[in-house]
């Protein structure tokens, strides 16, 4: 899936590119919540209908703190956006998350509570 020497869930080149951003720390924790979230979508297991809902909720989770923390909604779909093009950078990881999508699709999962944002990130 690719290269994370910290162990943080986030691949390091992903994590260099949001760094890169101009984010403010919020909007940076955001989208490496995000990229997390992207990251465990593309490594779960589609037969785990557990952790299927967890990554799901995961993803929904970031996408609020996206949203909650981007300066405008504008800002925050385009967030979303760019983070899944660079998390999801080649075919196989795109079919990865096809996949993922696939399982999880028609499956219904809780609203994010509050922004939706860890506090791990």
């Amino acid at each position: 899936a690719g290269t994370d020497a910290n162990a943080d869930g986030v691949r390091d080149d992903v994590a260099t590119w949001i760094g890169s951003q101009g984010y403010t720390s919020a909007m940076s924790a955001a989208a490496t919540q995000l990229a997390r979230a992207y990251q465990g979508a593309i490594t779960v297991s589609t037969t785990d209908a557990d952790a299927l809902r967890a990554a799901r909720a995961s993803a929904s989770d970031a996408v609020e703190c996206v949203m909650q923390s981007a300066a405008s909604i504008d800002a925050g779909y385009k967030a979303v956006a760019d983070v899944r093009r660079v998390a999801l950078n080649t075919d196989a990881r795109a079919s990865a998350y096809l996949a993922y999508a696939a399982a999880v699709n028609d499956t219904v999962v809780r609203a994010p509570e509050g922004t939706g944002c860890t506090s791990s990130n």
